[in-house]
């Protein structure tokens, strides 16, 4: 399978070039990468390239030495535990519920 990796993303590309799966990790320093983006264009779905993609980023961090936090949905954390990510910690975000008013 054809595929780029750049400083913050790695890349599944058709032969035209044409992206058609990432995931995207950008750097908080120290070491440490978000993998915050998992996508794979439709018609591929369910073939298992996105599992394929983060091995791919997993195996290249690991043997530069850095650390990963994933930034998902708790419902994608099954995705993750299947290809071996194991939590060390858990970090809660929450959202507004509408902003408060200015005063």
């Amino acid at each position: 399978m054809p595929y780029a990796t750049h400083e913050n993303d790695v890349q599944y590309l058709a032969d035209d070039g044409t992206v058609l799966g990432e995931v995207t990790f950008p750097s908080y320093g120290d070491g440490i990468v978000d993998i915050n983006h998992t996508f794979v264009d439709g018609s591929l779905r369910g073939q298992g390239i996105g599992g394929w993609l983060t091995g791919l980023l997993a195996a290249d961090l690991a043997a530069r030495g850095r650390r990963v936090a994933l930034s998902c949905k708790k419902e994608r954390l099954n995705f993750y535990h299947r290809l071996g990510f194991a939590a060390e910690d858990t970090v809660q975000r929450y959202a507004l519920d509408g902003l408060p008013e200015e005063k």
